[in-house]
C-alpha cells in the first residue's frame, strides 16, 4: 500500500472511540458488559496482528493525475474501467466490496455504531459457559475488520477508493502466494474478475479505458484495440468499451 499508516490510522482512531464510548456508559453498565469491553478492546489491540488483509484498490475516477504519477510509469499506460457491481452479482468467496471512506467524523461514527450493535447483541444472547461462547467472536471480529479497512488517512481523499478486501487468519493462510517486492516478500491471494453471464463470456467486465498521457496516442490506441478484439472483446454492438484519451495535460 501507498500509505505507510494502513490500518494502524484506523486502529487508533477504533480505540480512540472505543475507549470515549466506554467512558460514556455508567460504571455500573461496564462492569455488568465487562466480557464486551474486554472482547472489543481485544479486538482493537490484536486484531491487525492476528490476520493478514488484501486488498483489490479501485479509483472511482479514472483519469486523476495522482494515479497517473502514481501508477503510469514513464508515461502512457491505460486506466481499466470495470463494472464492479456486474461481477459482484456472481459472488466472490470470501471477499467484501467496500467503500473507503476518509471523512473522520464519519469514521468514528461508524465505529460507535459498531460499538452499540455489538453491546445490543451482547445483552440479548448472554455468554452461557463454554460450550457457548459469547460473542460469536468471528463475526464481530470479521465486522471491526472491515471496518478497520475502510477507514483511510484524509490525505488520500482524493483516490476516491473502492476496495474488494479479504483477509486470511495467520494460523491457517491456505491460498496465500508470495512476490518479491521492493524490499521484502509480499504475500498475496488471487481473485477472479471474470463474468460468466452470456454478456462477458468468462472475461473481465471491461467497459471504460483510458490512454494515459502521451504523445503517442494514436498508436497506443490502435495497438490496445487490437489487443482487446484478440482478447475477444467486441468494441461495438452489444459489448460496447468506451475508449478515450486522458484529459490531463501530464508530461513524462
Amino acid at each position: 500500500m501507498n500509505d505507510a499508516s494502513e490500518l494502524l490510522y484506523a486502529q487508533k482512531l477504533y480505540l480512540d472511540e472505543l475507549d470515549a464510548y466506554l467512558r460514556s456508559m455508567e460504571r455500573r453498565e461496564v462492569l455488568n458488559d465487562l466480557d464486551f469491553a474486554v472482547t472489543l478492546t481485544g479486538i482493537g489491540r490484536g486484531l491487525i496482528e492476528e490476520v493478514l488483509v488484501f486488498a483489490a484498490c479501485f479509483c472511482r475516477n479514472g483519469d486523476l493525475l495522482s494515479q497517473w504519477r502514481g501508477y503510469g510509469g514513464a508515461g502512457g499506460g491505460y486506466a481499466l474501467g470495470l463494472d464492479l457491481p456486474l461481477t459482484r452479482a456472481t459472488g466472490w468467496e470470501w471477499w467484501d466490496l467496500v467503500e473507503v471512506v476518509y471523512e473522520e467524523s464519519q469514521q468514528r461514527q461508524r465505529f460507535r455504531s459498531f460499538f452499540e450493535r455489538t453491546l445490543k447483541r451482547a445483552r440479548e444472547e448472554p455468554w452461557q459457559g463454554p460450550g457457548h461462547p459469547w460473542p460469536p467472536i468471528a463475526d464481530i471480529q470479521r465486522e471491526a475488520l472491515y471496518l478497520l479497512a475502510t477507514c483511510k488517512s484524509p490525505a488520500f481523499s482524493e483516490e476516491q477508493e473502492i476496495r474488494l478486501v479479504t483477509w486470511r487468519h495467520i494460523s491457517a493462510p491456505l491460498d496465500v502466494k508470495w512476490r518479491p517486492g521492493r524490499n521484502l516478500p509480499v504475500p498475496y491471494v488471487e481473485v477472479s474478475l471474470t463474468e460468466d453471464s452470456s454478456l462477458w463470456r468468462g472475461k473481465p467486465p471491461v467497459v471504460d479505458i483510458v490512454v494515459g498521457p502521451t504523445s503517442h496516442f494514436e498508436a497506443q490506441d490502435r495497438a490496445f484495440r487490437f489487443l482487446l478484439r484478440q482478447g475477444g472483446y467486441q468494441l461495438n454492438g452489444y459489448e460496447r468499451i468506451r475508449i478515450r484519451r486522458s484529459a490531463v495535460p501530464l508530461r513524462f
